[in-house]
Order: structure tokens, then sequence, then C-alpha cells
């Protein structure tokens, strides 16, 4: 009996995880396309980088995020903390390299490296969790044969 309850709670917290997901998923997709379709697309530079606050209970701690400057089309000089962050020994960026940037031009500041991750990562995040609890809900029907039988004699 209590088993066949959680099997109903996991079926329902898996269709509104899907449901969730899905929203906040095409939401930022849609957020993303039209920020893409609305930049305008410059070169950059990475110029420094920096390690945002955040409390890990890993071996290695140390996350670095490329600080990045470019030149708007109103010729304002304009540096922006990216997203884009790895751990210090794979930095997916050098001091110096040259970037493409994608900027809103009523807004400079809201601007991002043109590069899947940066542009998709929060889609990508929510496909994959879709994915999980869409697992859940296939599998979910073989943890039936599990069920221990009380009314053993």
């Amino acid at each position: 009996m209590l088993f066949q309850i959680l099997l109903k709670i996991f079926k329902v917290a898996s269709i509104v995880g899907i449901a969730l997901f899905l929203f906040i998923g095409t939401t930022s997709y849609i957020k993303e396309l039209k920020f893409i379709h609305d930049s305008l697309k410059v070169n950059g530079i990475v110029t420094d980088f920096y390690t945002p606050k955040i409390d890990l209970n890993a071996r290695d701690k140390t996350i670095t995020c490329p600080i990045i400057s470019f030149i708007s089309q109103k010729n304002e000089n304009i540096t922006f903390n990216s997203g884009v962050c790895d751990n210090f020994k794979r930095k997916p960026y050098n001091l110096n390299q040259q970037v493409t940037v994608l900027y809103n031009p009523q807004n400079p500041k809201n601007a991002h490296i043109d590069n899947f991750r940066d542009l998709y990562g929060g889609s990508l995040g929510c496909l994959v969790m879709i994915i999980i609890f869409s697992l859940v809900l296939i599998f979910l029907p073989l943890f039936k044969k599990f069920e221990i039988k009380s009314n053993i004699k």
C-alpha cells in the first residue's frame, strides 16, 4: 500500500517536473532567440578573470569566469562578466583572447559571448531535466514488481 502511494507520488512529481521545466526551458529559449535576433555582433577581448563567490564542497573549489571588453556601436568601451565559467585548471578562454560578442544595442551591458554554452545553457539544462523526469516516468512501472507482499501466510 505504501509502495503504491510512493509510486503515485513519483509519477505526479515527474509530470509536474516535466511541465515546469518545459515551461521554463521554452521561455528561456524564446528569450535567447529574441536576444540573438536583436543583438549586434562585435569582437571583444578577454581582459581578466573573476571568481564568483560559490561555496562548493568539492576538491577543486576554484571557478573562474572571463571578463570581456568590447567597443559598442556608439564607440563606448563596455566591460561585462561572462557567465561561461569553468574550474581554474580548464579555463575556457585565455587572457587577451579575441572572442565574438553579442550585445543589445539599447543596453550594451546585456552582452554574451557568442557560443552555444553561453547562449543556450539555460535551455539545455531544462532539456536535461525533462529527459531525467521522462526516464523516471518510463521506468516507474518496472518498480511495481519489487513491491513487498504484505499478505504472506
